[in-house]
């Protein structure tokens, strides 16, 4: 599997969790089943964890690999959803799309190459919002491995008996 993290602020997830984590959002494969395209920016977020109410000052470039330009740089905090699609050869892409709850856009072009400072405030509502959204997509994934597991015991006590 590969993971899909398009926007999603890393401090969030540290804060949320207790962790001090650091991300960089990834190019990502287009999906025919959830319609995702190709990541056009990536995006160096501060260190230390952050809450809501609070000012963020990210860097932005666009991915070297793109050729367009453009014209709306974007922050954004995104719900989380999952969608699973079958992608070339027995492998599967796992992306989340998002749906957005805040964002705030920059209009100046933004060619290949360039950086630019955004900067954007998460109102404390949508931040309970994502809070809400991790520790739902969190307890999925837990209810995911705990089945997996049974499954496997269970194959595990047939083989054997």
């Amino acid at each position: 599997f590969f993971i899909v993290m398009q926007y999603v602020p890393a401090e969030f997830v540290a804060q949320a969790f207790g962790n001090n984590l650091q991300l960089t959002n990834r190019k990502t494969i287009g999906c025919g089943c959830c319609k995702a395209g190709d990541l056009q920016a990536t995006v160096q977020l501060p260190s230390g964890a952050i809450c809501g109410g609070y000012k963020i000052t990210a860097e932005a470039m666009v991915d070297n690999m793109s050729t367009r330009e453009i014209n709306n740089s974007a922050l954004c905090l995104q719900r989380v959803v999952r969608c699973r699609t079958r992608w070339g050869r027995r492998r599967w892409a796992n992306h989340r799309l998002q749906e957005m709850l805040y964002s705030d856009y920059t209009t100046a072009p933004q060619t290949e190459g360039d950086h630019r400072k955004l900067e954007m405030e998460f109102p404390p509502n949508v931040w309970q919002s994502f809070q809400s959204t991790l520790i739902h997509v969190n307890y999925h994934l837990d209810f995911r491995v705990r089945m997996i597991c049974v499954c496997v015991c269970v194959c595990v006590c047939v083989c054997v008996c």
